[in-house]
């Protein structure tokens, strides 16, 4: 996505549940606007809440998200 031109992209880097999924999204795009459209702090946020709200013990929950841009 960044070689045809997104310069920030949000990856998984293994397969992930659809619930956490949709609660990192939620907490993602609600984050982001408050951030002033930062969307690494915005992700952050997420996986945060995503420790809070799932096991924070179980990284395959939380950890696979990544932030990849300038």
């Amino acid at each position: 996505m960044q070689f045809i031109g997104y310069s920030h992209v949000i990856a998984t880097m293994w397969s992930i549940k659809d619930a956490p999924a949709t609660l990192a999204a939620e907490t993602f795009y609600s984050t982001l606007g408050q951030t002033g459209h930062d969307s690494a702090r915005a992700l952050r946020a997420a996986i945060m809440g995503l420790r809070e709200e799932t096991d924070p013990a179980n990284p395959f929950i939380w950890a696979p998200y990544a932030h990849y841009g300038y």
